[in-house]
């Protein structure tokens, strides 16, 4: 069984995107993780069946942080952002978070989402976020892809590095 956590600020859309990676409606209604939600999903890769729990952590610190146990033994961290609002520092942060409980070998996939929350006023800025997160990447190494758990824009390119993270994270283990 493989590990996956999403995890991000509060309110850049994990659960959402946890729910339609695993095949659920988009849920219009803003409810806060409390801690975490985990669900389970098989992948079938090269005629095998791989299970993966996806653990979607809560953006809010509460007195107790369950990130610290949860993010221990993953397979793959998933750094989840709002494309209209990204800092590197953030993104530092996370990345920090996924390897000092793991290893600089967990594979990374940052997901920029709210594609559909683009406009004309915020376009510009969005640009220049995600030419700022691609740089980050690349000089990372790390795997980005932006999308929208809303509309499933590019979700397809989403589903297809997850699918190869997780093959190769199976062929690992």
């Amino acid at each position: 069984m493989l590990k996956i956590a999403l995890i991000g600020d509060s309110g850049v859309g994990k659960t959402n995107l946890t729910k339609r990676i695993n095949g659920f409606p988009f849920q219009p209604h803003y409810i806060p993780t409390i801690a975490f939600d985990y669900q389970k999903m098989d992948y079938l890769i090269n005629e095998k069946t791989i299970s993966v729990n996806f653990w979607d952590i809560g953006g809010q610190k509460s007195f107790f942080d369950p990130r610290e146990l949860i993010l221990q033994e993953l397979d793959i961290g998933i750094i989840v952002y709002d494309v209209r609002n990204v800092q590197k520092s953030d993104l530092n942060k996370y990345c920090y978070l996924i390897v000092r409980k793991n290893s600089e070998n967990t594979p990374i996939i940052l997901i920029g989402n709210k594609l559909d929350l683009i406009t004309e006023k915020n376009k510009e800025k969005v640009e220049k976020n995600i030419e700022m997160v691609s740089e980050y990447c690349e000089s990372q190494e790390l795997i980005h892809v932006e999308t929208s758990a809303k509309n499933l824009e590019n979700f397809e390119c989403l589903q297809a590095y997850l699918s190869q993270s997780i093959e190769v994270s199976a062929s690992i283990c």
